[in-house]
C-alpha cells in the first residue's frame, strides 16, 4: 500500500512538473512586436480609384511604406496580392490587383516582423462602362 502512495504521488509530481515547464518554456519562441512599429502599420496610409472602367486594372497605393513590410490585398473571391517593401527613400508603392468586371471588395495585411495589421473589407472598387 505505501508502495502503491509512493508511486501515485511520483506520477503527480512529475505530471505537475511537466506542466509547470511546457507553461515556463512557451513563450520562448513567440515573436514580439515593436509598440512603434505596430502604430505605423495601423497608420498605413492607401489611396486607390473607387470606381474603374470595366475590365481595367486596378490599383493600390501605399503612402510611405514601412521598410520590411509585406502589404496583402486580399479580394472577397479568395485572390490575394502582395508586396514586400524592401526599398528605402520611395514615397508611393503601387500594387496592381488586376482586371474589375465585378464589384470586388478588399482587405489589407500589413506584415513587418512580430506585428500584423489587418482591416476588414473596407476597400471597394466599382466596375463602370462610362466614368
Amino acid at each position: 500500500m505505501i508502495q502503491k502512495l509512493k508511486n501515485g504521488t511520483f506520477k503527480g509530481l512529475l505530471i505537475a512538473l511537466l506542466t509547470v515547464l511546457a507553461l515556463a518554456t512557451s513563450g520562448v519562441y513567440a515573436q514580439t512586436c515593436d509598440p512603434n512599429t505596430q502604430k505605423a502599420l495601423k497608420e498605413t496610409h492607401v489611396s486607390y480609384f473607387d470606381k474603374v472602367t470595366q475590365g481595367a486594372t486596378a490599383t493600390f497605393t501605399i503612402k510611405y511604406p514601412l521598410q520590411g513590410t509585406t502589404y496583402i490585398f486580399s479580394d472577397n473571391l479568395g485572390a490575394t496580392y502582395s508586396y514586400t517593401y524592401t526599398a528605402t527613400g520611395q514615397d508611393f508603392v503601387y500594387i496592381n490587383v488586376g482586371a474589375v468586371n465585378t464589384t470586388r471588395r478588399f482587405a489589407l495585411k500589413a506584415i513587418n516582423g512580430g506585428c500584423t495589421y489587418q482591416t476588414g473589407f473596407d476597400y471597394t472598387i466599382n466596375p463602370v462602362t462610362t466614368l
